[in-house]
């Protein structure tokens, strides 16, 4: 099977750019995440409570945030 996608350039320029970013989006997606997770599984003893909940809270709301949107990572 094959899918092929057409721009009319100039007009869906901004499309045609959002198409283009989108492996570097989902690469940036998946660093935040794994950053996310690093920051609350490897934390230190001077970590303070309130910010690792604040990880936690991060992690939950860019979880649900793509679940929403049917985004996989």
């Amino acid at each position: 099977m094959k899918a092929t996608i057409e721009f009319n350039l100039p007009e869906d320029q901004e499309d045609f750019d959002m198409f283009n970013q989108s492996s570097a989006m989902y690469s940036v997606l998946w660093d935040l995440t794994q950053w996310l997770r690093g920051q609350t599984k490897y934390a230190t003893e001077n970590t303070g409570e309130d910010t690792i909940k604040a990880f936690y809270d991060c992690q939950d709301k860019l979880n649900e945030l793509l679940h929403s949107n049917r985004i996989e990572l």
